[in-house]
């Protein structure tokens, strides 16, 4: 499996820059709107534009979690196993477009943009769709597959739908979310983590094209 270089704490911003600015105070960065407009979530954003390397020829796009850092969760933990060592993991977020080596940086463990209302949702696909969009404009040529692993009814579906597809494809597709929801899969919390079933990553994998060890092992199974 691929071991990707995380980036530490205090990669983007140092701590005596974050002390003396008051942007980066936490408080500052708690709700949707608030975070959505920060403009330390915007400078990191420009200082991974400037920073980040591909690795891969391909790249994964997925909603953030709530575990931090995001390998935590059940989805990136899934995503690395079976295709980190074949493809960029890049996290879309209230905090902007993140490669996964920069989890683990000020402030993308610090944020907390919890979702209260519908009454964002425009604002989080219009800054979705701008930093994607700069994030492809300077990588994409990189990539000769994209896959954006989003929901079928979630606003980040709906912004890559807008965006014509933005050159990958965006799965699972509704024949697939359907068969996972409603045949499930062993080994698999299906309804919390649908992206994580087997029937999803076969897809990818196919999208992808590599092989992926199916059905899972005890050892991945273990994972849910």
């Amino acid at each position: 499996m691929y071991k990707f270089d995380v980036k530490p704490a205090d990669y983007l911003f140092s701590k005596e820059e974050r002390e003396s600015r008051e942007d980066c105070k936490v408080e500052n960065l708690v709700g949707e709107e608030a975070v959505l407009n920060s403009k330390v979530i915007d400078d990191a954003f420009e200082r991974i534009l400037a920073d980040f390397k591909p690795k891969h020829n391909k790249v994964i796009f997925s909603l953030c979690s709530s575990s931090r850092p995001y390998i935590l969760s059940q989805k990136w933990k899934s995503f690395h196993e079976h295709f980190g060592d074949v493809a960029d993991l890049v996290i879309c977020s209230n905090g902007g477009i993140i490669p996964i080596e920069y989890m683990c940086c000020f402030p993308f463990m610090q944020y907390d943009a919890h979702r209260a209302n519908a009454g964002t949702d425009q604002l989080y696909k219009d800054k979705m769709k701008d930093k994607l969009q700069r994030f492809l404009d300077k990588f994409g040529s990189n990539y000769e597959i994209i896959i954006y692993s989003f929901l079928p009814s979630s606003r980040n579906a709906e912004a890559i739908r807008e965006m014509n597809g933005a050159g990958g494809v965006l799965l699972p597709s509704q024949e697939v979310y359907r068969d996972i929801i409603d045949n499930g899969c062993p080994g698999v919390n299906s309804r919390r983590y649908p992206q994580c079933a087997r029937q999803a990553i076969k897809e990818m994998a196919e999208h992808l094209k590599v092989d992926v060890d199916l059905p899972f092992s005890a050892k991945q199974r273990r994972l849910f």
